[in-house]
């Protein structure tokens, strides 16, 4: 017998007259022995199965399988927004892992603040103009140090009033200080003598 067939005991018959010896009986169909063939889950780019069924002993199909559909993406968008320096881009990404970037924006460029400087003095530094970026923070342009220094206007500083040193005569002297005596046909508001002269005292004075 087979999974659908009846089949026969053996029997035995005269081979002179034919007469049976012994009868041969039917035997019943065994009937199929069903094995699931278990479903494939689709995915993003895979296609899938549903469950079937087939007979492990005749191998006879009970239960087709049939094709499912890829799934195809799902995306998330992730966007990351421009800087001053960098561009700005969209992120595409599926559940599965898969992604890829597109809608780059353009960057945006720093957006200029100016820092006003500070005039020096006599006595005291000044700073040039500097500026920075008002959305980053960064600097832009740094400010730099202007020394301290006299300002003269007409052979006299318009700070303090002291005269140029152009406007003198300085001659060092034996100990390491200097004398000091006017120029010649200088027009002069003020006329203030240093106190020193390439960092050493002016210890004497001539008219």
């Amino acid at each position: 017998a087979t999974c659908t067939e009846t089949g026969l005991t053996a029997g035995k018959h005269c081979s002179v007259c034919g007469e049976i010896i012994v009868k041969q009986n039917v035997i019943d169909a065994l009937g199929h022995i069903e094995v699931v063939d278990s479903a494939v889950a689709p995915d993003c780019t895979n296609t899938g199965l549903t469950e079937g069924k087939h007979c492990s002993r005749c191998n006879t199909v009970l239960v087709a399988q049939t094709t499912v559909d890829a799934l195809g993406h799902s995306y998330t968008a992730t966007v990351t927004a421009p800087t001053c320096t960098a561009n700005g881009y969209t992120t595409y990404t599926c559940k599965c892992g898969y992604s890829y970037v597109s809608n780059e924006i353009a960057e945006l460029g720093h957006t200029p603040v100016v820092v006003e400087g500070v005039e020096p003095t006599c006595s005291s530094d000044g700073l040039s103009d500097g500026s920075y970026c008002d959305v980053c923070g960064v600097t832009l342009v740094e400010s730099e140090v202007l020394p301290a220094d006299h300002s003269y206007v007409g052979g006299n500083c318009k700070y303090c009033g002291m005269t140029s040193y152009d406007y003198f005569v300085f001659t060092e002297l034996y100990d390491g200080t200097y004398s000091v005596k006017a120029g010649v046909a200088k027009e002069l508001t003020t006329i203030e003598i240093p106190k020193s002269y390439k960092g050493k005292p002016v210890a004497a004075s001539k008219r």
